[in-house]
């Protein structure tokens, strides 16, 4: 998922809670729960919620990027606010429901956002939006 199909990342603090995908191109990504430690420019330091010790490469994170570098591949770690993980979790929920019901939306059509697409569909439906 793009970042710019997210929530914006805002003004982080310390202590503010994140969520870690230490490996993004899985089948099955690792999250692990942390909290912003330092805040700098450019960089954020993170540090495990509870006292737990993180990987060192997992201790600090561009903002720009919201990854460990300046231009990230998928298999990078990156991480999300709380607001950005719902949103991702939403649109994968989307995504799921419109291949279920065989619905592909083309990136040339107004219905390119899965998120809307899918949530159209179900209001019509009469059922909950996701």
């Amino acid at each position: 998922m793009r970042n710019s199909e997210l929530p914006e990342l805002g003004d982080l603090q310390t202590g503010d809670e994140l969520t870690i995908v230490a490996d993004p191109g899985s089948r099955n990504p690792r999250h692990i729960k942390a909290q912003v430690a330092k805040v700098s420019r450019v960089w954020i330091e993170v540090e495990g919620v509870d006292g737990e010790r993180l990987p060192d490469n997992l201790r600090r994170f561009r903002q720009d990027t919201q990854s460990t570098k300046a231009r990230p591949e998928h298999w990078d770690p990156v991480f999300y606010t709380c607001e950005q993980l719902q949103t991702k979790e939403r649109r994968s929920r989307a995504n799921e429901y419109l291949r279920e019901i065989g619905v592909s939306a083309r990136l040339s059509s107004r219905f390119s956002d899965s998120l809307t697409l899918a949530n159209i569909i179900r209001r019509g439906l009469g059922e909950d939006e996701f």
